[in-house]
């Protein structure tokens, strides 16, 4: 984990954990998220604002409640970006479906340099501390099909894979950074993988966390 990796180099310098704790906390540090995603569009997508989506749900999910909650967060960013959402298919111009989950960890271990002071000699000496964690891989998978004529047989459009590694295994809280990912490049071609940052404090998280007008 970041902070721990921050607060175990001050600690290595001769500052107490809790000073160290202190510091961090003071300098402001937002979390960030490194998002790896794969945006790929059929060649006559033409994706334009105001076009109306719905977006589909598995009402035989194991975990409804989060399947619904994470629609909605959907629906939300759709309308932050200028779509329209709608809640039947013959309203709709294009269908949207979402899969997303969580691995089951693997463990990491990471070795950290600093420096501690010798009560002995009083001089500052090197310090090496490793530490070790277990990373979890969530994914989420958006793909777009036309409305029209569609069924489980059709091709999508654009498809985006966006996935995220660290420590936390909570996929609730992470499934906000890894939309906010994906919709940057909704309905585009992102020319192979790549990677996106976003702070917690990033302004695209809130929007998806918005009441829908």
């Amino acid at each position: 984990m970041k902070i721990m990796r921050f607060i175990i180099l001050l600690v290595a310098a001769g500052i107490s954990s809790c000073t160290a704790i202190f510091l961090y906390a003071c300098a402001g540090h937002a979390a960030k998220y490194d998002i790896h995603l794969h945006a790929d569009t059929a060649d006559n997508l033409r994706l334009s604002e105001k076009k109306r989506v719905m977006v589909y749900t598995k009402k035989e999910t194991r975990n409804l409640i989060l399947e619904m909650e994470t629609a909605e967060k959907i629906n939300k960013a759709l309308s932050a970006y200028g779509y329209k959402p709608v809640e039947n298919i013959s309203d709709a111009d294009y269908v949207l479906l979402f899969e997303y989950g969580i691995d089951t960890g693997k463990t990491a271990s990471t070795t950290d340099s600093g420096f501690a002071l010798n009560a002995f000699t009083g001089r500052f000496e090197s310090k090496r501390s490793t530490s070790t964690e277990i990373e979890y891989t969530k994914h989420l998978l958006l793909r777009l099909f036309a409305s029209e004529n569609f069924s489980g047989s059709s091709k999508p459009l654009w498809t985006c894979k966006a996935n995220i590694q660290d420590d936390s295994s909570n996929l609730r809280k992470t499934i906000d950074y890894l939309l906010v990912g994906a919709f940057e490049n909704f309905g585009g071609n992102s020319g192979g993988e790549m990677v996106l940052t976003i702070s917690s404090e990033d302004e695209r998280l809130k929007r998806i966390n918005k009441a829908l007008p």
